[in-house]
């Protein structure tokens, strides 16, 4: 992990950057993972990812939650119609950028 204002890298688990002393993130200890809400991750995904994002959200394994989700296509026939409204109502998973060069901060 890396300070997102200076640079340099993070220990596990640290709350203040020992180099510049900024606050990290509570989310930023831990990637790919966001407990606000539900995201649509772009790595890893079958279709749009919706199944995906449901199972990283519940922390579930997301086969199973791929296989509910096909019971519900077969037996009640909304399962299509909520995918897709999830597919456009679920944000998609910011990019994460690597690190760059430290900035100079005057």
């Amino acid at each position: 992990m890396y300070c997102s204002r200076c640079g340099k890298q993070l220990g596990a688990g640290a709350s203040f950057c020992p180099a510049c002393g900024a606050q990290v993130a509570a989310a930023d200890n831990v990637v790919g993972v966001n407990f606000d809400g539900i995201v649509r991750p772009r790595v890893g995904r079958t279709v749009a990812g919706v199944c995906l994002g449901v199972a990283r959200r519940y922390s579930w394994d997301v086969s199973m939650v791929r296989v509910a989700w096909l019971l519900a296509v077969v037996l009640f026939g909304t399962g299509v119609l909520a995918y897709i409204i999830l597919w456009i109502a679920i944000p998609e998973e910011s990019y994460v950028l690597p690190p760059g060069p430290p900035t100079r901060v005057p």
